[in-house]
């Protein structure tokens, strides 16, 4: 038996598992699966059962964790668990522009924007139709929360992040070439 039998655990953060046959706490080879076929895209598992999740969620969201006897005899079991996004999902330095889905007279903004994978935005420039000029400096600012779907890489994706300040409403990112726009 492995435990956790179910996790819910953010991207680029760490689980501890562990394996049990009968009432003995064993020491398995950890192994872990997904659908992903990037490198790393399914995280990985220590020889002491620390599952570190990959920075974004492979495809469908969910990796499975098995354990087998070391003298390769059989298999303990396996769990599921589910990658949600975090802030490790967000690092690195994203292009972007801004559109009003809901037909609403909002200029239309560009620029970029620089996530430090640590939950924070440390920098940018916006740039926006309705006022010509130089571009607007973004500062450092932490993230509160971010919602993605479609965790596909190289494909569009539809995320809100939300600031501490301020929220930053419906883009759409291409997460695997570090660009986004709507």
């Amino acid at each position: 038996m492995i435990s956790p039998t179910d996790a819910v655990v953010s991207a680029g953060k760490q689980q501890a598992y562990t394996a049990t046959v009968l009432t003995s706490t064993v020491k398995p080879v950890w192994s872990v699966t997904c659908p992903s076929t990037l490198p790393g895209g399914c995280g990985s598992i220590a020889s002491d059962g620390t599952y570190t999740a990959p920075s974004g969620p492979p495809p469908r969201g969910l990796v499975t964790i098995q354990a087998s006897l070391a003298d390769g005899s059989g298999s303990i079991g396996s769990v599921t668990a589910t990658i949600q996004f975090g802030n490790a999902t967000l690092a690195g330095r994203y292009v972007f522009s801004t559109a009003d889905e809901v037909g609403h007279a909002v200029p239309s903004q560009s620029g970029t924007i620089v996530f430090d994978g640590s939950g924070n935005i440390s920098g940018g420039l916006f740039d926006t139709a309705d006022k010509p000029g130089a571009p607007v400096s973004v500062t450092g600012a932490p993230i509160r929360s971010v919602a993605m779907a479609g965790a596909q890489p190289q494909s569009r994706q539809r995320a809100a992040i939300q600031l501490a300040a301020r929220s930053f409403q419906p883009y759409t990112w291409i997460c695997g070439s570090h660009r986004f726009s709507c």
